[in-house]
């Protein structure tokens, strides 16, 4: 399986999910900071234990640790929790 990123056709080869759980009353801002950070994600709100789901494609594993680290640093979230995935060939 080969992921790439739709606008620029490159070929990503890591990718992972991250599920944040804002402070409450805080999850459109986290939404909108998330939104101007790139190409190299997807974002979804969901409702259930996590309040939002982003799909983090990157060329490298460090690509993906440093998007992670961004995302990360978003004010008024309270945990994220990864899930990894390599797509690799």
């Amino acid at each position: 399986m080969i992921a790439l990123d739709l606008k620029t056709k490159n070929q990503l080869q890591v990718a992972g999910f991250v599920l944040i759980k804002c402070i409450p009353g805080y999850e459109k801002r986290v939404f909108s900071r998330l939104k101007v950070m790139g190409n190299e994600i997807e974002i979804d709100r969901v409702n259930l234990s996590y309040d939002i789901l982003i799909k983090v494609l990157s060329k490298t594993h460090e690509e993906f640790r440093e998007k992670i680290k961004e995302i990360r640093k978003i004010p008024n979230i309270m945990t994220s929790t990864i899930l990894y995935a390599n797509y690799r060939q």
